[in-house]
């Protein structure tokens, strides 16, 4: 009779409790995840002026991502539970540098392409093959 009770009460279907963190990533690894995007986008960013609209992309999946988790109330009020607040200010921290770092390349390239001096694409020699003067004083140009 008790084996039958105990199946029973197994059977029955309850309130589960989860852990939600183990299947979210620590709070060093999203700080650690959101530097090393941003600084890809920086380097990025900064050396063509066109990859700035896929480091605001990118900006703009992290930021809709950590939106999107703070939206979902069982699953906010189960992490800041478990992690507390500082997990949303990790995530915000990243978001942060993502973003700083698209902008931070965007403007240095854009600033890059604007220096007196520099000659820019259109000004450089069209002929790969013309001698040009060395850089070292005591060797010939061709």
């Amino acid at each position: 009779m008790r084996a039958v009770l105990a199946v029973m009460l197994l059977a029955l279907p309850g309130l589960a409790a989860a852990e939600v963190s183990d299947k979210m990533p620590s709070i060093p690894a999203v700080l650690l995840q959101g530097a090393i995007v941003g600084t890809v986008l920086f380097v990025l960013c900064r050396y063509r002026w066109w990859l700035v609209a896929l480091g605001a992309l990118t900006a703009l999946l992290f930021v809709t991502g950590t939106v999107d988790l703070w939206q979902d109330l069982p699953l906010r009020q189960a992490l800041l539970h478990e992690q507390g607040a500082s997990y949303f200010l990790a995530l915000s921290i990243a978001d942060a540098l993502v973003i700083f770092g698209t902008l931070a390349g965007a403007c240095l390239g854009w600033m890059r392409q604007r220096q007196p001096g520099l000659p820019t694409r259109d000004e450089l020699p069209s002929d790969p093959m013309k001698p040009r003067r060395s850089i070292f004083p005591w060797k010939r140009s061709l």
